[in-house]
């Protein structure tokens, strides 16, 4: 089982990474847009931290609240999605 963690761990670095040149690329195209939008105020960013532990394979994983996207169930699989 150790050897798809590794596989997991590295495919979530690969959609991470290119996510955030997506979103850069994003941001610089829309950046006279974004320039013209009112400004909103912040609510400061708290770095929270979940711990989950899977009981079937005992593999701990951590969460950081502030990057997590969405997460979708089927059956007895999740998949978790952050920034």
């Amino acid at each position: 089982m150790g050897g798809n963690s590794k596989y997991v761990s590295s495919w979530l670095s690969i959609f991470n990474n290119c996510i955030a040149i997506k979103l850069r690329k994003i941001k610089k195209k829309h950046e006279s847009s974004l320039k013209k939008l009112s400004t909103i105020p912040v609510i400061e960013e708290k770095n929270i931290l979940i711990s989950l532990k899977d009981s079937t394979s005992n593999e701990n994983f951590e969460l950081k609240i502030n990057e997590f996207i969405f997460a979708k169930v089927e059956s007895n699989y999740t998949e978790i999605y952050t920034f």
